[in-house]
């Protein structure tokens, strides 16, 4: 897990967008960006507010999972990023407020 890698499209996509766009906006404008494959997009209890591509709803409970496991492991106040890579796939998972956010994009 690499907590400092930040896709800068992908954040300036989800700050730029989340408060002044719906979600299924925000879920539009990431899946439109190269190599993605699948979004995510979950409440502070882990609901699902919206997914496309190859994420199902089901994943919502597992990036929000993922991101309360991070934080208590940061000190920081700023909210850490996560990476997670295998030969096909990377997935990326952020928070912002009480939302979080996870996107699918095929290897380069």
């Amino acid at each position: 897990i690499n907590a400092e890698y930040r896709p800068p499209h992908l954040l300036i996509l989800f700050y730029g967008f989340i408060m002044e766009a719906s979600v299924e906006t925000v879920i539009e404008n990431i899946s439109s960006q190269p190599s993605v494959v699948g979004v995510v997009v979950a409440d502070k209890h882990g609901l699902t507010l919206g997914s496309t591509g190859c994420v199902d709803g089901h994943a919502a409970a597992y990036v929000s999972a993922l991101m309360v496991r991070a934080n208590e492991l940061s000190d920081d106040a700023t909210p850490p990023s996560v990476t997670i890579e295998s030969d096909t796939k990377t997935i990326f998972v952020t928070q912002k407020d009480e939302l979080t956010l996870g996107v699918v994009k095929t290897a380069i």
